[in-house]
């Protein structure tokens, strides 16, 4: 029986132009001899929908096109079960993929998407995969980067606008540091331990970087079993510096003064008063408590 692949692509994603994908997955389909079905998601009752096609049609792997948010949906649909997830990154973030070396659906011209693609797909027939922690926090999910305070606030006002793409970004990036930036008091409960302080930011990291590159948590493994907690105490332009020159060299200096990290299996934030929180690129509302609990090997992702 042929292998069964089920497509799940996100229209608006990364505001690229997804019939190249839906025209070299026909190509492939032919050339190959699977079978597979395609879903395109519109905003409205997707997870109720996918989930059906995942049950009705059964497929061997769910392929993803779109960013972290569209990986995001199908990792909660497919936590603990046996279908493996494939990327083809073609997000306005595609931090998970560079987490795991997977090339993003990029590139000026068609060829050079088109490359990226038949690279991402030789990966998925291969079908190696990690068995990747997913973060539950409160009532969400996470398996890349979380975060309260102000990479949250950016991600709001960036969904605000509608924004796409890293430009998008950069702008809500300058308009939030050009404006005063309020620290907040945080207590943190770890393994019977409290602790308390002031911050602009807490990060919940199961990965290493945003899809910027910018590298928060150096230590960061997605399938370690444990999750980093990243306290951003100040932001200052020698903060910003490594951050920005850790995507080139991969190896951020930061001043224990500026930034702390430390890993647990589960924790209680509290806040001193509400705050933006942002899940894998989606914003979540606004909150005063957190509380985080890794789920060891949840979601097996082709890589």
């Amino acid at each position: 029986m042929p292998a069964r692949y089920l497509f799940i692509i996100n229209p608006i994603a990364g505001g690229i132009d997804k019939q190249l994908i839906e025209d070299f997955v026909a190509e492939r389909a032919q050339q190959e001899g699977f079978g597979y079905k395609i879903y395109k998601t519109t905003g409205t009752g997707d997870e109720k929908q996918i989930g059906q096609l995942v049950g009705d049609y059964a497929p061997k792997v769910v392929v993803v096109s779109g960013g972290d948010g569209s990986l995001l949906m199908v990792s909660r649909l497919l936590k603990n079960r046996d279908q493996l997830i494939g990327l083809f990154p073609s997000g306005s973030a595609n931090g998970m993929a560079a987490e795991l070396n997977i090339p993003a659906i990029k590139g000026i011209t068609i060829a050079a998407r088109r490359q990226s693609l038949m690279q991402c797909w030789e990966l998925i027939k291969q079908g190696r995969h990690r068995n990747i922690d997913m973060i539950k926090i409160n009532d969400h999910y996470s398996i890349h980067l979380s975060d309260a305070g102000f990479n949250a606030q950016i991600v709001e006002g960036f969904e605000a606008e509608g924004g796409r793409g890293l430009m998008g970004y950069a702008r809500q990036f300058v308009k939030k540091m050009t404006a005063k930036k309020k620290r907040f008091r945080y207590h943190i409960t770890v393994e019977g331990k409290r602790r308390h302080g002031k911050a602009v930011m807490l990060a919940i990291a199961n990965a290493r970087s945003y899809g910027t590159g910018a590298i928060i948590n150096p230590e960061g493994q997605p399938d370690d079993g444990v999750v980093e907690l990243v306290i951003i105490k100040n932001l200052n332009m020698m903060l910003l510096l490594n951050a920005a020159a850790s995507i080139v060299t991969e190896a951020p200096g930061y001043h224990p003064d500026h930034l702390e990290v430390t890993s647990c299996r589960e924790a209680r934030i509290r806040f001193s008063k509400q705050l933006e929180l942002q899940v894998d690129g989606e914003v979540a509302g606004r909150i005063r408590q957190l509380d985080i609990e890794v789920l060891p090997g949840a979601v097996k992702l082709i890589c």
